[in-house]
């Protein structure tokens, strides 16, 4: 669990041991709501959706997206950078970060964006 605060520049290899942040999901169809905030797109979720992180269920918020992305890894900006909001029972919040940078399709990437949505509220 980092204290930085955004935009951090992320440089690998990284020296923590990945077995530690191991995360589990359960995402299901959704209703969401679309909103534009400023230059961001966030779709908010009204769902029982979670992670699950050390031991600790994690409901999901809502995701953002950011043209160009907030954060840097190795110094490098990508195209494209999604947030997942998490927030538990506790009100401790849990974030990912996914750099999307332009190219072919990645099936893990496909994969997690596909929730199935059901039911999308558009509001400008």
């Amino acid at each position: 669990i980092g204290y930085n605060q955004s935009p951090i520049d992320i440089t690998f290899p990284a020296k923590e041991n990945s077995k530690e942040y191991k995360l589990k999901y359960s995402y299901s169809p959704s209703e969401i709501e679309k909103q534009w905030q400023f230059k961001n797109l966030k779709f908010s979720f009204y769902s029982k959706d979670f992670l699950t992180f050390r031991g600790r269920e994690y409901r999901l918020q809502n995701i953002f997206f950011h043209h160009p992305s907030e954060h840097l890894i190795n110094g490098k900006q990508e195209s494209l950078e999604m947030h997942i909001f998490h927030k538990s029972d506790s009100e401790q919040s849990l974030a990912l970060a996914l750099m999307i940078s332009l190219g072919e399709e990645n099936a893990q990437f496909a994969n997690i964006i596909s929730l199935r949505l059901r039911f999308i509220k558009n509001h400008r």
